[in-house]
């Protein structure tokens, strides 16, 4: 886990914003499997945790939520550092674990914390 400054929580949605397409109706944007995953190492590398995430397909040129998401809360006495590498690691998780190549063309919606990041 890394908590270094090389980055900034403004990277993080530059890079977003950049790689992404917009999420109609909402503010986030999805992202491929591999930005996707990018993005969390940008947020692993500033200590943003993730809250959850949505999955979207794009039918028609239209993107449709598939009903496929996961959220992580933060447990009661959970320390910020433990609550950040679950959240991490969930998201990890729910990107590698979707079925990707069940949809023509599929996008993951991250949903970074507003909170400062993440120190020791």
């Amino acid at each position: 886990m890394g908590l270094g400054d090389r980055h900034s929580s403004t990277e993080f949605d530059v890079f977003v914003r950049e790689h992404g397409c917009p999420v109609f109706g909402t503010r986030d944007f999805g992202l491929n499997r591999d930005d996707a995953l990018s993005a969390l190492a940008i947020a692993i590398e500033i200590g943003i945790p993730i809250l959850g995430g949505d999955f979207y397909t794009i039918e028609r040129g239209r993107m449709r939520p598939t009903h496929i998401s996961w959220y992580a809360d933060r447990f009661d006495c959970e320390r910020a550092i433990d609550y950040a590498n679950r959240s991490w690691a969930e998201a990890k998780k729910a990107i590698l674990d979707f079925p990707w190549s069940d949809y023509s063309t599929a996008l993951v919606a991250l949903v970074r914390a507003d909170s400062p990041p993440v120190s020791e």
